[in-house]
Order: C-alpha cells, then sequence, then structure tokens
C-alpha cells in the first residue's frame, strides 16, 4: 500500500501521519506543514504529483518511526470506537 494525499486546503493530517509512521511510503500536496519524509508535489500541477509518486516510490520503503508499528497502529485504531 502507498499513501498519496491530494487535498488542495487542507493541514498536517493524520491520513500522511500514518503510513508514513508504519514506514509506508508516501506522497503529499505541498499546501501546508508536511512531517520529514513525505514527497511532496505543487498542487495544481498535473504532472508534478506523477513525478514525485515515481521519485517516492524508487527510494523504496521508509524506516517506521520510534514507538510506530502493530502495538501503536492498534492502540490508535481502538480510540475510533469511541469517538
Amino acid at each position: 500500500m502507498r499513501g498519496i494525499a491530494g487535498a488542495v486546503n487542507r493541514g498536517d493530517a493524520v491520513s500522511v501521519r500514518e503510513p508514513l509512521d508504519l514506514g509506508v511510503p508516501v506522497v503529499a500536496s505541498d499546501i501546508s506543514f508536511r512531517p520529514e519524509g513525505v514527497g511532496l508535489f505543487l498542487p495544481g500541477d498535473v504532472d508534478d504529483p506523477c513525478r514525485k509518486t515515481v521519485d517516492v516510490l524508487a527510494r523504496g520503503r521508509g524506516t517506521p518511526r520510534t514507538g510506530a508499528g502493530r502495538e501503536s497502529l492498534g492502540a490508535r485504531l481502538n480510540t475510533y470506537p469511541g469517538l
């Protein structure tokens, strides 16, 4: 699975952080703060997301961040039913 976030007006998002925390390559629009390791593309440029996706996939899978993994993902998912 790969993550591509193409929002044009959203800020920092869980949809970007969760896959990144697990070492999954992520490409997102350069509209606001994005964590280190995210491939950024220019919003409104139809070719840039393709170029950045190829670049990110060529780098391969990242390293899961400290504290990330099945345990922290499970803890995160367990918070959703209470919302």
